[in-house]
């Protein structure tokens, strides 16, 4: 009857331990801290248990990061959903999720993230073989403020253009065509603290299409933000 009633007692614990791997999975892997911007490198082995994987990070600017985990093992190219990859914040809730795909060979997990807080990323593999992965986080984006013109005044071979100042940024870009997918356009770069800006060597009597955009630089790059919506102004005859 002891050994009975014993072998309950085991049955029982052993479901309770598959129910905990089975839907508390982020309680396992160790955690390996990073910074951006760098590729990790290592091999899911499934024989080994080796099927999570841990990051910790601080992002050091608020801005959107993309996290991507990729193989260029061909032999795993139709295994669709064999990776799975996350953002989490520091409680552990997942943010961003993102899941292999057959024909990439990638998972990839994007979320805006916020300067000074702890984020993880965490990779999960559920396919019986052994396969070599790399994974890396950076940030893609900053969500800068799109600037808008003010006014816009056409001389005979100059436009004057004013637009409204953002703050914490490194500068602006101005870019002017002849038409209105810009091909062929060329582009001003001006100041932080300038608001207004003249282009000159302008044809007479002629359409130019004009636009703007701010961008920041972070670690020697710099980042922009969307295109302002294009203006057209005639030059004077």
């Amino acid at each position: 009857m002891k050994r009975y009633f014993s072998k309950i007692i085991s049955l029982v614990l052993c479901i309770a331990l598959l129910y905990c791997v089975s839907f508390n999975t982020y309680a396992q892997g160790k955690v390996e801290t990073i910074k951006l911007d760098k590729t990790m490198k290592y091999t899911f082995d499934w024989g080994n248990d080796d099927f999570q994987h841990w990051y910790k990070f601080t992002a050091p600017i608020t801005g959107t990061y993309t996290a991507t985990t990729f193989t260029k093992d061909e032999s795993v190219r139709n295994d669709s959903g064999a990776i799975s990859i996350e953002i989490l914040n520091s409680s552990e809730n997942t943010i961003s999720r993102g899941l292999w795909s057959g024909l990439s060979l990638k998972a990839t997990a994007k979320a805006k993230l916020t300067k000074g807080k702890t984020y993880y990323i965490y990779i999960e593999f559920w396919q019986n073989q052994k396969i070599p992965m790399s994974t890396n986080i950076k940030l893609t984006s900053l969500n800068l403020k799109t600037p808008k013109f003010g006014k816009i005044t056409a001389g005979k071979n100059q436009i004057k253009a004013s637009w409204k100042k953002i703050k914490n940024i490194n500068g602006y870009q101005i870019q002017y065509a002849t038409n209105s997918k810009f091909g062929k356009g060329k582009s001003i770069t001006v100041k932080k603290d300038k608001t207004i800006r003249t282009i000159k060597k302008l044809k007479r009597n002629k359409k130019y299409y004009v636009r703007i955009r701010c961008y920041k630089i972070v670690n020697n790059k710099k980042y922009y933000s969307t295109w302002s919506k294009a203006k057209p102004v005639t030059t004077k005859k």
